[in-house]
C-alpha cells in the first residue's frame, strides 16, 4: 500500500530547474527558526524490521540480524491506510511516545483513489465524507499530543500532473483542506502536506494545487516520500516549491537515496535494486535547507508487486531490505 511515487519526468528533465544559480534558488527565503528543533524521534520497537530482527535473532541468523539493525534502529513513520484500528493505534503510539520522551510520526494514506488509477497501492476510503470521517478520528486520537504528521502522498501531485481533473481533483483538494484544518487544529502536531518529489511535476504546477489543498495553514511540505532522489536535488525541489508556496518548511525522506535513483525506464520506481539507505532520521539545524530529514518509507517494505514474485506494497521484503543495508 506504501507504493513509491512514479518517475514522472527524466532525471534530466528533472534537473532542469534544479541547477545552481537558477531562478528558484535566488527565491529561496531565509531560513528561519526550525519548529522541529529539540524534538527526538520515536523509535517504534514493533517496525517492520525490528520485528524481523527478532526472528531472524531466534532462528540463529545472527549475521543477517545485525545488518537489520541498520533500519531497526533509526526510526521510522508509521502509516495509517484506512484500517478500523488506526485511531486506536495512533493513540496508542503517541502515548508510547510521551513515555519515551519521543515524537512520533504518522503517515495518511487513505485518500479515495488514492493510487488515482496505477492499481499497485489501490484502495482508499470509499468517498470523500468517510475519509474526512476516518481523519477527523485520528485527530482526535492525537488531540494534546506531539507528533509529526505527513498529509497524503501522491495526493496533491496526482492533481498536479492532472491524473486527476474536474470534479474529481476539486473535491480531493476541498478534502485534503478540510482534513489539515482539523489537524491543525490541535497546535501540539507539526503537519505537513506531500509535495512529490523532483522528478514528477514542476513547483509551479504544484504550487496551486497545494496553495488549494491548505498548505499554508501546515508547517510546510514533503519531499521524496518513498522515492530515491538525493538529499541535495530534493532540498533543492522542496525550497523551490516553498518558494511559491510563501516559504512553507521542507521535510525530506531519506529513507532509500543514498545510491540516488535508478537509471530512468519503466518502473524505475517501483523496488529498483541497487538502492540503499540514505541519510539517517534528523532534525535539522536552523540554517539547514531543510527542517528534517525522516525515514517516512520503512526501508524494506515493498512498492508493490512490479515484477515476478516481488511483495504487495507495503508488505516487508526481507532480501531488499538487506540490500539496503548493503549496497553503496
Amino acid at each position: 500500500m506504501k507504493r513509491s511515487l512514479r518517475v514522472r519526468l527524466s532525471a534530466a528533465a528533472a534537473g532542469a530547474f534544479l541547477l545552481p544559480g537558477c531562478a528558484a534558488d535566488a527565491q529561496i527565503p531565509a531560513p528561519t527558526p526550525n519548529p522541529l528543533a529539540g524534538i527526538h524521534l520515536y523509535l517504534d520497537p514493533d517496525g517492520h524490521a525490528a520485528v524481523d530482527r527478532a526472528e531472524l535473532e531466534r532462528s540463529g541468523n545472527h549475521a543477517a540480524a545485525t545488518r537489520l539493525s541498520a533500519i531497526a534502529d533509526h526510526p521510522t513513520a508509521r502509516w495509517l491506510t484506512g484500517a478500523a484500528d488506526d485511531p486506536d493505534v495512533a493513540a496508542l503510539i503517541v502515548q508510547a511516545a510521551v513515555n519515551q520522551g519521543t515524537v512520533p510520526v504518522f503517515v495518511l494514506y487513505n485518500l479515495p483513489q488514492r493510487d488515482a488509477g496505477a492499481g499497485l497501492s489501490a484502495g482508499g476510503a470509499g468517498n470523500a465524507a468517510a475519509y474526512t470521517a476516518w481523519a477527523t478520528r485520528i485527530a482526535h486520537a492525537l488531540d494534546h499530543h506531539r507528533a509529526i504528521v505527513i498529509v497524503e502522498p501522491d495526493g496533491v501531485a496526482a492533481v498536479a500532473d492532472h491524473r486527476l481533473s474536474g470534479e474529481a481533483a476539486a473535491e480531493r483538494l476541498a478534502t485534503l483542506r478540510k482534513t489539515v484544518t482539523t489537524l491543525v487544529s490541535n497546535p501540539d502536531l507539526f503537519v505537513y502536506l506531500d509535495a512529490g518529489n523532483p522528478g514528477w511535476t514542476s513547483p509551479k504546477d504544484m504550487a496551486g494545487p497545494l496553495e488549494a489543498a491548505g498548505v499554508g495553514q501546515t508547517r510546510g511540505i514533503s519531499v521524496n516520500v518513498a522515492n530515491f532522489y538525493t538529499d541535495q536535488d530534493s532540498a533543492r525541489y522542496g525550497n523551490a516549491v516553498a518558494a511559491v508556496t510563501g516559504g512553507a518548511g521542507v521535510i525530506v525522506d531519506s529513507s532509500r537515496n543514498g545510491t540516488g535513483p535508478a537509471p530512468p525506464e519503466k518502473l524505475s520506481w517501483c523496488n529498483p535494486p541497487g538502492r540503499a539507505l540514505g541519510r539517517p532520521p534528523a532534525i535539522a539545524p536552523d540554517d539547514a535547507p531543510v527542517q528534517a530529514w525522516l525515514w517516512i518509507k520503512q526501508p524494506g517494505d515493498s512498492d508493490g508487486a512490479c515484477h515476478p514474485g516481488e511483495p504487495p506494497a507495503g508488505q516487508w521484503w526481507r532480501e531488499y531490505a538487506l540490500g539496503l543495508t548493503t549496497n553503496k
